[in-house]
């Protein structure tokens, strides 16, 4: 069906012809400059965790399952080469996707854009010895609006 294939493509097959793609350029930089930090940051979901699947969503967590096992293969093929893979995994993220849930969402509680700047900042400044394979996110605060009883409507 078109939307299974639709999240699929977007989350997962995209992402994994992108990366592919870039390994070449990649292992080059890592070749000429030794000392950078080359990394892969792919960006997932907190959906890729069990503690946060969702009955409505089984797609959407299926495709970002399928980004947390190319990501950790991916980890595994190219660490010899000095290249880096991370996974973060956010829960809600203050963007224009969210917005159109704000009828639910406590935007201001959500991560905020800032907050995966910062996560990436760590990711690319961790030294060569070690490597973050997954930066699990989640919104120090609650982000859902309480839903209103019948006698509230």
């Amino acid at each position: 069906d078109k939307i299974v294939q639709d999240i699929i493509g977007t989350n997962l097959t995209n992402l994994i012809m992108a990366t592919k793609e870039s390994i070449p350029y990649l292992k080059e930089t890592k070749r000429l400059h030794p000392n950078m930090n080359v990394s892969i940051i792919q960006l997932s979901s907190r959906g890729a965790t069990f503690r946060a699947t969702d009955e409505t969503d089984s797609i959407y967590c299926a495709s970002k399952f399928g980004v947390r096992g190319f990501s950790d293969c991916l980890f595994k093929e190219l660490k010899e080469d000095g290249i880096k893979v991370c996974q973060l995994m956010p829960g809600w993220v203050n963007t224009d996707f969210a917005k159109q849930y704000e009828d639910r969402l406590i935007l201001e509680n959500c991560i905020q854009p800032s907050d995966i700047a910062y996560a990436v900042d760590f990711i690319l400044n961790c030294p060569d010895t070690m490597c973050p394979l997954e930066i699990l996110l989640q919104p120090q605060y609650n982000t859902n609006k309480p839903i209103p009883t019948p006698q509230e409507k």
